[in-house]
């Protein structure tokens, strides 16, 4: 038995086997105020080389929105008068709970810098070695990446901009990032889903190819155009049942002549 003090005089005797039990149950409450904490992260951060990179990273910011996901980005987050690096620290160590980083030639800025630094800090301690999600977005070599960023997958928005958005949800989705689930984010996710089965069944094949366009014979290059006279009702009867191709231009009938010979092109 061992005796847990209650007050000036008295005490409590528990079981000495019970000490293990406490210290367990002091853990699990700090155990589950971490995870508490880390649920509050829902913040997808944009760092980017401002104002070099503005135009993707606020494209990029709108399609994850339209997604769902909560994204902060400084050129639209930041009020006039603002500290900004403050801001930028408070959200990067509080509520981020991924950093996307916009590479481009502008990466080496002196704010971008300190950005990877406090993010490589806090993908550390978080646990999370995924935290900081690099995405090319101009024909930088992979070689000249910060040291932060070396060893990290990166995606790919160079040339086209539009190819990293399903590799770069589908990372989010798996991560298990908070989104908003809404008609607009799932519309979204349909579209790009559709365009990535279309481009995976792409196949470098020839095939046949099905128009309306076709080469003129030299002998009959000729065009007639007729102007129909009666009324609007005979001219529509005439279109339905007349058994030559044509088409109507600024008002008249666009035909070719027959190889030989008069033709009726039909009656009203």
């Amino acid at each position: 038995m061992r005796c847990i003090r209650r007050g000036l005089s008295d005490c409590l005797r528990v079981p000495q086997n019970h000490k293990s039990n406490l210290v367990t149950s002091s853990k699990r409450a700090s155990l589950t105020s971490q995870i508490d904490g880390s649920q509050r992260r829902r913040v997808v951060l944009i760092t980017h080389a401002n104002p070099q990179d503005n135009t993707i990273a606020r494209w990029l910011a709108a399609r994850l929105s339209t997604a769902g996901y909560k994204v902060w980005v400084d050129l639209r987050s930041l009020a006039g008068g603002n500290d900004f690096w403050s801001v930028i620290e408070h959200q990067l160590r509080d509520h981020a709970v991924k950093q996307i980083v916009l590479v481009s030639s502008h990466i080496r800025k002196p704010g971008v810098l300190k950005e990877l630094a406090l993010g490589d800090y806090v993908g550390k301690q978080l646990g999370d070695p995924d935290f900081m999600i690099p995405v090319r977005v101009t024909d930088v070599p992979h070689g000249e990446f910060p040291p932060e960023l070396l060893r990290r997958n990166s995606f790919d928005a160079f040339p086209n901009w539009a190819s990293v958005l399903s590799p770069l949800l589908e990372t989010l989705k798996d991560a298990g990032v908070d989104r908003t689930e809404d008609s607009a984010g799932r519309l979204l996710s349909e579209f790009i889903d559709a365009q990535e089965t279309g481009r995976l069944s792409v196949r470098d094949q020839p095939e046949a190819l099905l128009t309306n366009w076709f080469p003129l014979i030299p002998e009959r290059a000729k065009m007639r155009f007729f102007k129909v006279e009666g009324t609007t009702e005979q001219a529509a009867h005439w279109i339905e049942s007349t058994r030559i191709p044509f088409i109507e231009h600024s008002g008249l009938i666009v035909t070719c002549p027959p190889e030989t010979g008069p033709f009726e092109a039909g009656k009203f």
